[in-house]
């Protein structure tokens, strides 16, 4: 059975950033697509010991740019959304929402928005389990009542709520001779210098050498990791 959330929607705010470093709140009611499209990511993500999710950047050929997501059930998500040819803008955590829900005050951070200025889609991603828990049922409810009356809302579950990723084409780049450069961790390898190690004098003439060459002992991945294998 489902249960109305009762939602005071004269005290829902959207917070975004317009500029790097600078925010600005208007209510739901003011909040344009195109000004939330154009807007800098509300929070970024940084790498720390012990974390739970990887978080990096995604190469969009919708924007031509990089796209920040937050775990790798956020990339699906966002991969099967460049793909989408009904997809032309997308914007990583566009804003912070806040309104009164049950007479509490809450908050919460879209992840993602994408579509065009006239059909804007706001996505949750959260994993398929989840879905069934009161707070997640809440969260959601809560938000879609906000946001309905400007855009649509969808929620990006495990398998992603837009399939076909891997058998669609892939957008052209935005614009033209825009590179495509994939982030490390996306199929591409990582651009840090190899480390150095016992073999690396082979690139050394002979008559500069003054250290005998002498092969790696290490077994295995320790010795491909060396002597580059």
């Amino acid at each position: 059975m489902s249960v109305t959330v009762r939602v005071d929607l004269n005290s829902a705010v959207v917070t975004y950033r317009p500029a790097a470093g600078e925010e600005r709140s208007v209510t739901a009611q003011e909040a344009t697509p195109n000004g939330l499209f154009g807007s800098y990511p509300w929070r970024t993500f940084q790498s720390h010991d012990g974390q739970k999710h990887y978080s990096g950047t995604y190469w969009s050929s919708t924007l031509g740019d990089h796209v920040i997501y937050e775990s790798r059930l956020e990339l699906a998500n966002l991969i099967a959304a460049d793909f989408d040819p009904h997809v032309e803008r997308i914007a990583a955590q566009p804003f912070l929402l806040t309104a009164e829900v049950e007479g509490q005050p809450r908050r919460h951070i879209l992840d993602y928005m994408w579509g065009t200025d006239g059909d804007p889609v706001v996505v949750d991603v959260v994993r398929r389990e989840r879905l069934s828990r009161s707070n997640i049922q809440l969260l959601c409810d809560w938000t879609r009542i906000v946001v309905a009356p400007r855009s649509r809302v969808a929620a990006g579950v495990g398998d992603s709520s837009r399939g076909g990723a891997s058998t669609g084409r892939r957008k052209p780049p935005a614009g033209h001779g825009v590179p495509v450069t994939p982030s490390p961790g996306i199929g591409a390898p990582a651009t840090t210098p190899r480390r150095p190690g016992p073999q690396g004098l082979r690139r050394t003439p002979s008559h500069r050498r003054h250290t005998p060459r002498t092969r790696s002992r290490c077994p295995g991945r320790c010795r491909r990791w060396w002597c580059g294998w």
